[in-house]
């Protein structure tokens, strides 16, 4: 039974253990170096970028608000017909 489970060496073996090497050096090495290196600071990047578009949305809102209100306040209160 030990003999069934073995792979064989020649041909189809071959390409199975050559496929195995790569799927454990690409998951040990490559993975774990773009996670490190690459994915964490992006997602990092990521975070500030957001904050910092969410807060010049809500900073430019407000001063919008604000310059309307007292464009509205000077322009109809006031104003004299003639």
């Amino acid at each position: 039974m030990g003999a069934l489970l073995t792979v064989p060496t020649g041909g189809i073996g071959f390409v199975f253990q050559s496929i195995a090497r790569f799927v454990v050096w690409f998951y040990g090495t490559v993975i774990p170096f773009i996670l490190q290196y690459i994915a964490i600071p992006m997602f990092a990047l990521g975070i500030l970028l957001a904050v910092a578009f969410a807060g010049s949305t809500i900073i430019f809102t407000i001063l919008f608000l604000i310059f309307t209100y007292f464009f509205i306040k000077g322009t109809i209160f006031k104003s004299s017909p003639k």
